[in-house]
């Protein structure tokens, strides 16, 4: 019989979270460095991983827009935890990321409002 132990577990639901993110950018960006960023697994699973402590206490669509955010600032060439930390200490985090994606033609400003991203935890 096969035994899973909690960590296991725990790093199971973490890659189905990551990869679940990882459709969600394919689907709502056009933008050819995010979403080679988003296809490359390795790569994706490091930037993210960094971030990991406390994006888990977060709920699904606060991590995933954070961790759209951390993938579009590697993609522009800026520093991903420079960019967390100025958009977490911003008065709206989420005004904020949004503005930073849009304003850049990364994803829409309302992409994060789409049952697509609502959705993530129905899988």
């Amino acid at each position: 019989m096969l035994r899973i132990d909690d960590d296991q577990m725990a790093d199971l639901t973490r890659d189905h979270f990551f990869a679940r993110v990882a459709s969600f950018i394919l689907d709502q960006s056009a933008h050819a460095g995010l979403r080679a960023l988003a296809s490359d697994s390795s790569r994706r699973r490091a930037l993210w991983l960094a971030e990991w402590p406390w994006l888990a206490a977060e709920s699904e669509q606060r991590a995933a827009m954070f961790m759209c955010f951390v993938l579009a600032c590697a993609a522009l060439g800026l520093d991903p935890q420079r960019g967390v930390a100025l958009a977490r200490s911003a008065p709206d985090p989420a005004f904020s990321i949004k503005t930073f994606l849009s304003e850049r033609d990364l994803m829409r400003f309302s992409a994060f409002d789409t049952p697509e991203l609502t959705r993530l935890g129905a899988d």
